[in-house]
């Protein structure tokens, strides 16, 4: 996860621990240690002072990156964490877990606002709204669902709308679309507004198409961009309005886990099982 002002990237790891890194010099300027297993999901708070991380010990832990003083643990899943995302406007918190359950607590103090029993499978991956009271989910029954942060309540639900699990969802920074990655090696692409696809990327047939799985995916800050992270070891960046392929990067030795984009649009870092 980038910091917002583009200065700091945040990265988790199989070792319990998050790291904190200058993106400058590349060079190592903080562990936060407290997790008991994977650091699986890491996420700055909009105004860059506060780091979430989510933990296959099936707890979150909110951060001061300045200070590394963990502010709060909040428990309530039974089951791995798999993703955490805050609201945007940074009072919220929600994670999505292997229990098919979202939770969503209060950042000032820690506390519980409610649970969500969101997908019969699991979920595996939870984005916010850049601008709206809402979060997408995605899971392993191949569906999308929207959810009202206020009451709890679906709004929307795609179902099917893969043909195996979902592993990434990711709002478009207008909010008006969102995109999807899966095991079943495609992006697909939605209209918020009606629920209907609106483009696949990667489908058959497409040239420079991914091999495997889809593990992550990612827009640029101008929205023009999608950068996919795959279990194929390449990373891809495609045009979100043709689809079509602008670039290929075979960079690590293992499945890339995470994709993200700079503030700026410049620069993209990749996460990878490969260390």
């Amino acid at each position: 996860a980038y910091c917002p002002d583009g200065k700091h990237i945040a990265t988790g790891s199989a070792d319990s621990t998050a790291r904190l890194w200058d993106t400058d010099t590349g060079g190592r300027q903080q562990a936060l240690a407290g997790h008991e297993s994977v650091v699986t999901s890491v996420v700055y708070h909009p105004n860059g002072t506060q780091l979430a991380t989510g933990s296959a010990d099936g707890t979150v832990k909110l951060w001061h990156v300045e200070t590394n003083e963990c502010l709060h643990t909040l428990e309530g899943h039974e089951n791995e964490v798999i993703y955490v995302a805050y609201s945007f406007d940074g009072k919220i918190i929600a994670a999505g877990c292997d229990d098919h359950k979202v939770m969503l607590w209060n950042v000032e103090d820690g506390e519980p606002i409610r649970m969500i029993d969101a997908h019969e499978k699991g979920v595996r991956s939870v984005a916010c709204h850049p601008s709206a009271p809402q979060i997408a989910t995605g899971g392993y029954d191949h569906s999308i669902k929207l959810w009202d942060i206020g009451t709890g309540m679906c709004e929307r639900e795609i179902e099917k709308a893969h043909n195996n699990w979902i592993t990434s969802v990711v709002y478009s920074p207008d909010g008006k679309q969102l995109a999807t990655g899966s095991v079943d090696k495609t992006v697909k692409i939605w209209s918020l507004a009606t629920g209907s696809l609106i483009r696949e990327i990667g489908g058959h047939g497409t040239p420079n198409r991914h091999g495997n799985w889809i593990l992550s995916v990612a827009y640029s800050p101008s929205g023009t961009q999608l950068a996919t992270g795959s279990s194929d070891h390449t990373v891809k960046i495609w045009d979100s309005s043709t689809g079509c392929c602008l670039r290929t990067l075979d960079v690590h030795l293992s499945g890339v886990m995470s994709v993200v984009y700079s503030p700026d649009g410049n620069k993209l870092a990749t996460g990878s099982s490969d260390h």
